[in-house]
């Protein structure tokens, strides 16, 4: 099949006006002009998506699938009160509907033109959510516990954990390990699973620096996630010795900063931190929507760019940002950076969409796979329409999908050669009951 367009972006070259791409057999053959396309595949159909661009799908490297139902639940609380209040419902929830919750959060990801996804759960529902959308990507078997005296037991659980995922996954997906955040992982628990993972080269991810009442806990080991965050998990009795370090500080004093880490959040970070981690080659999920909604701040993804760090685009849970499309994502991230320095150039519509494609698909590791047109790599792409007036006219097609461009512009998601979205509609997927259930969550939210 051959793909036609006004617009292609392979991304590791230049966009290409009237460009096309060649699939066959799940793979991408051949990307370039439409007339020399056409020429050189004679018997290939084409299909013409006209006024549109055409891109590599995109990857969302950081969300939270199982808590999709809990969108726009408590829009107003601040961080803590807000970690509390999405515990208590969430935990309400029975297997089956958290189930019901990752399926509507992968539904939303391919009608948003996101083909590969780093999930983190702690139920393992995203995983099922995954592989019934066929979604590629990473699941991270996340992880709590401060008690040391039950290691053994949080580490058992955690293998059985990780082995029931790797049994559920598939070709397309590969499963990690998440210790959630250092006021939630104790430094004993943290060495192991790295070493755990160090041995095996299973990925990491973890939360970090998200807010500054970390940073009190680890620095001074003072604030609410000393006190009434202990308390309300019963780990208040629990010996705990601040390390009088910053989060990056903390975990490179723990020796687990590795090429297999992936970092979230960042926003309590200095700039030489960042050179820190880009020698250890740790790469890094950038929420800024998620850390603006719960006012925790804003990350220097400028900086971050300055260091060289490997740098990938998420969105968080659509709990603490409402939504899980990569198009907002990307115009807030540019505007956000741009507003907070006070320079219009500080990152540009092209670096973010990098951010949202081949960055992220390195930071998962799949950028031998996925993140960019190019002939040998899986064809996963997606297409969006540019013929709505908002949209015209188009001079530059980065700056059309960064600053005029919405998820419901996207008129094709394809994985693996497969198209699983187009014009509206899901292929080879029965939503109906996903959609007409997520009323018996909302009902059942509301009463708690």
């Amino acid at each position: 099949m051959i793909l036609t367009a006004q617009w292609v972006l392979p991304i590791e070259r230049e966009a290409i006006s009237n460009g096309a791409v060649v699939v066959e057999d799940g793979y991408i053959e051949a990307v370039g002009h439409k007339d020399e396309i056409v020429d050189n595949y004679p018997e290939e159909e084409v299909k013409d998506l006209g006024s549109a661009i055409i891109l590599p799908g995109m990857v969302n490297i950081h969300t939270h699938l199982d808590y999709t139902a809990l969108r726009g639940e408590n829009d107003n609380l601040p961080f803590l009160p807000w970690i509390g209040n999405l515990v208590h419902k969430s935990r309400a929830l029975t297997q089956d509907e958290v189930l019901l919750s990752a399926k509507l959060g992968a539904l939303e990801l391919l009608a948003s033109g996101v083909t590969a996804v780093g999930d983190t759960t702690a139920t393992g529902a995203s995983l099922q959510a995954a592989v019934w959308s066929g979604l590629r990507g990473v699941v991270y078997q996340e992880v709590f516990g401060m008690d040391d005296e039950k290691i053994d037991e949080t580490l058992s659980d955690l293998e059985e954990n990780f082995r029931n995922l790797k049994e559920d996954s598939n070709s397309r997906l590969s499963v990690g390990l998440s210790p959630h955040a250092p006021y939630s992982v104790s430094r004993w628990l943290l060495k192991e699973i790295s070493s755990w993972a160090e041995q095996e080269g299973i990925p990491l991810s973890m939360h970090l620096a998200e807010t500054e009442e970390e940073l009190s806990f680890l620095k001074e080991g003072t604030g609410p996630f000393a006190t009434t965050y202990r308390q309300a998990v019963g780990w208040e009795d629990i010996p705990w010795q601040e390390p009088g370090l910053s989060p990056v500080e903390y975990l490179a004093d723990l020796d687990i900063l590795t090429e297999n880490l992936l970092l979230v959040h960042l926003v309590q970070t200095e700039r030489e931190e960042f050179d820190l981690l880009q020698q250890f080659d740790v790469k890094v999920a950038h929420c800024p929507k998620s850390n603006a909604k719960l006012g925790t701040g804003i990350a220097d993804l400028s900086a971050m760019l300055d260091s060289d760090l490997t740098v990938g685009l998420g969105t968080d849970s659509a709990a603490s940002n409402n939504s899980l499309d990569l198009f907002s994502e990307m115009e807030f991230g540019v505007l956000l950076q741009r507003a907070n320095q006070k320079k219009a150039d500080a990152v540009t519509a092209e670096e973010i969409v990098r951010l949202a494609t081949i960055k992220g698909a390195e930071a998962l590791g799949l950028d031998e796979e996925i993140g960019s047109l190019k002939p040998g790599k899986k064809a996963d792409l997606t297409a969006v329409r540019i013929d709505n007036p908002a949209n015209q006219p188009v001079y530059d097609p980065y700056s059309a999908l960064v600053y005029t461009a919405s998820s419901r512009d996207v008129i094709l998601t394809m994985i693996a050669g497969e198209e699983v979205y187009e014009a509206g509609e899901f292929k080879n997927i029965i939503v109906d009951d996903v959609v007409a259930k997520i009323d018996w969550i909302t009902d059942k939210v509301d009463k708690l």
